[in-house]
């Protein structure tokens, strides 16, 4: 997912108490460009399955010190045979 940490903004995990079919086993961010300081880049989550199901993960793009609604919501269906 494109994200900017540099603009105070960063990628939860908004309903994972809810969630009990997968759990993240890894966070990575990768810069677009490292010589540039304040640019954007992607944040690559990893999953792993727990028990098999579908549900759906919300991930929510926000300041964590504001109170305003997510500059973006994104909702992932995922399936664990």
């Amino acid at each position: 997912m494109n994200t900017n940490p540099s603009t105070g903004y960063s990628w939860q995990w908004s309903n994972r108490k809810m969630v009990a079919i997968v759990d993240t086993t890894k966070k990575v961010y990768l810069a677009s460009n490292k010589g540039l300081v304040g640019s954007g880049g992607e944040e690559i989550w990893t999953f792993k399955g727990l028990k098999p199901g579908i549900d759906s993960v919300l991930l929510t793009y926000s300041r964590s010190w504001e109170t305003t609604p997510p500059a973006i919501l994104k909702k992932v269906i995922i399936k664990v045979l």
